[in-house]
């Protein structure tokens, strides 16, 4: 993976920057540059009183009330990580863009090496999946919540694969554990919706390697480790009721299509708060949010690239899954991790797809799960499997 380093960071860096352009020129404007905009207006609070603006972090009293993002917690965060390089790079946006594109890296980064390290001949698929998949690479670069939130993602299932695979917790290595508790906090503050998936599906997979009760029984155990984990969430707090959840993500279909081009959006089927309705509709949104929009059904330059890479991650999902029937078997221990990762992928592909479902959207929110969906695919199609010994090092 050592000559994947230097041009993998360059085309990082350089998508960083990308995405500056293309918010500055074609969108004029966005989330990037009010990201921005009100880091430069920190540094202000930060020239004036440094004490009001280390307060201004936890107390939204001491914020400017000309920001953007003034009523928007999780935006300020942002906002406030853009004022730390403003601080330092004076108010240089492509400088800050550079420093974030670095720090999402090194998440990925530290993620591809454990995954080398623990399946040695997955390699190639790890490098295409995560430093040359064209849309995940652009989107998750430059000044963006998606770039923060890949790093903090990639941490945390990299800790996660160390803790369920190592025999027993290393003496040195103690303070991963407060890490991955705060990566998650972090995670769950900036994209709380990705946590919301992500999280429980390690902890169970984790949990049921470690408890040893029906041994043997790994999956079941996980899954229902899961189901527990789910249900015990939703009765914490009103807001993480299911039912309070699905008419969430109704209202937000609803906002999203009044302020969309009705030719690129998913039309579902009388979408409504119920789980017959969800259900129903369900199939489509998982497919729009793995495989759309495909070509033919696109219309701006950006979606034309999109859906052309969509075809390509269609086929070669169809020609995984042909390989992967001829398999004789694959170990529960690896299998696991593919089944959970298959279904953060469904769950929060369905998720995103019915709250977000505007093409172009979905096209930078599907970073999140799209290059784990690449990865397991690539696998089949680039190793040869012949042996049982092979398939428990290769698989993932």
């Amino acid at each position: 993976m050592s000559t994947w380093f230097l041009p993998a960071l360059g085309i990082k860096i350089l998508c960083g920057w990308l995405v500056g352009v293309l918010y500055l020129y074609y969108y004029d404007g966005g989330d990037t540059w009010n990201y921005f905009k009100d880091g430069v207006t920190l540094d202000r609070l930060f020239q004036e009183s440094g004490k009001n603006y280390a307060l201004s972090w936890v107390d939204a009293s001491y914020l400017p009330s000309s920001l953007t993002y003034l009523n928007q917690p999780r935006a300020m965060l942002m906002s406030h990580l853009v004022s730390l390089g403003c601080i330092v790079t004076q108010n240089n946006y492509w400088f800050i863009a550079t420093y974030f594109s670095m720090l999402g890296f090194a998440g990925l980064w530290y993620l591809g090496q454990t995954i080398c390290r623990l399946f040695t001949a997955s390699r190639l698929a790890v490098g295409i999946a995560l430093f040359a998949y064209p849309s995940f690479v652009f989107w998750s670069a430059g000044i963006l919540k998606e770039t923060i939130a890949m790093g903090l993602i990639s941490v945390i299932v990299a800790w996660s694969l160390q803790f369920y695979y190592q025999r027993e917790p290393h003496r040195y290595q103690f303070w991963k554990y407060p890490g991955w508790i705060g990566a998650a906090y972090l995670l769950w503050v900036i994209k709380y919706y990705y946590a919301a998936v992500l999280l429980p599906i390690v902890i169970a997979l984790i949990l049921a390697k470690r408890i040893r009760l029906a041994n043997g029984y790994l999956i079941p155990k996980a899954l229902c480790i899961f189901v527990l984990l789910v249900l015990t969430a939703t009765l914490l707090h009103p807001n993480l009721g299911l039912y309070r959840i699905m008419e969430v993500v109704v209202k937000n279909q609803e906002a999203f299509l009044r302020i969309s081009d009705p030719a690129n959006v998913i039309h579902f089927n009388n979408l409504e708060a119920t789980w017959q309705s969800m259900l129903l509709n369900a199939p489509l949104a998982w497919f729009s949010s793995w495989f759309r929009p495909l070509a033919g059904e696109t219309n701006t330059i950006l979606q034309h690239i999109a859906g052309l890479e969509n075809w390509v991650v269609l086929g070669i999902s169809i020609v995984a899954l042909v390989k992967l029937a001829r398999f004789k078997k694959i170990p529960s221990g690896h299998l696991v991790w593919v089944l959970g990762g298959v279904i953060y992928a469904l769950l929060l592909g369905i998720l995103l797809a019915f709250s977000s479902p505007n093409f172009g959207t979905l096209i930078r929110y599907k970073v999140a799960y799209a290059p784990f969906l690449v990865y397991f695919c690539l696998i089949p199609l680039l190793r040869k499997l012949r042996t049982r010994r092979n398939i428990d090092r290769d698989i993932g």
